[in-house]
């Protein structure tokens, strides 16, 4: 099956307190965008990225070495992360053909590695009816309450964070978005569309660096995991 990424990018990240959008802030030299964006193209796989983005956007053009990537394609953000997706769903169904996976991915989580981009897109291609859902198992003691106040303790054995990349049939997970949204269902990420549908996806466990960036805290945290990371050189040794 081929693959195509898509991820959203019209958000602006309020509780960074930054003056541009999160998504273009510097993270080793590029911006995190095009850190996560490069992340994507590691695997050869990966044929398109759709790049959802506000239209009146000044900050993605200037990013050149996106803009002008012959693999890149930019589509009109929604108003939401769910309607940016369904534009992202919607262009690629376009160009390519009904065997295809869409692979979505947050633009503020950088730190895939291609370890794990392989691990995914492998699992999704072996069982394409369930997909994929890169997460990490909770640690801490979680707590329940309801409207009364009243606390329980969940297991946290049987809970997970979910993180992308998601991976799902296009066609599967363009109706399932699209169903969930005129059914009034909050569809904070694909799973939960897929998960309406009947689907129980498959969870994969994540590293720790890929972590999404949401406050300045995170920034640091994710860019000093990623700097403890084996780098790759020029002739394909890694060191520190």
């Amino acid at each position: 099956m081929s693959v195509i990424a898509i991820i959203p990018a019209a958000g602006i990240g309020q509780r960074m307190g930054a003056e541009v959008p999160k998504q273009y802030l510097t993270l080793l030299g590029k911006s995190i965008l095009e850190q996560s964006v490069l992340a994507l193209l590691a695997d050869t796989r990966v044929q398109q990225v759709f790049i959802a983005v506000q239209p009146d956007d000044p900050y993605f053009s200037a990013q050149t070495n996106l803009s002008n990537h012959p693999q890149v394609v930019r589509v009109p953000g929604g108003a939401s992360r769910a309607q940016s997706v369904l534009h992202g769903l919607a262009a690629a169904q376009a160009l390519h053909g009904p065997d295809t996976l869409a692979l979505v991915h947050d633009a503020a989580r950088p730190g895939l590695s291609k370890k794990l981009l392989t691990a995914l897109l492998d699992q999704a291609q072996q069982v394409p009816e369930r997909g994929v859902v890169a997460a990490v198992p909770a640690w801490d003691t979680l707590k329940q309450t309801n409207k009364h106040g009243q606390v329980q303790t969940l297991d946290r054995s049987l809970v997970w964070h979910a993180f992308t990349p998601q991976i799902f049939p296009l066609q599967a997970l363009l109706d399932a978005m699209m169903k969930a949204e005129r059914a009034g269902v909050n569809v904070t990420d694909e799973a939960s569309a897929m998960e309406f549908m009947g689907v129980s996806p498959i969870l994969l466990e994540a590293e720790q660096q890929l972590r999404k960036i949401t406050c300045p805290d995170d920034l640091i945290m994710v860019e000093a995991l990623l700097k403890a990371q084996p780098q790759p050189t020029e002739n394909g040794v890694e060191h520190s």
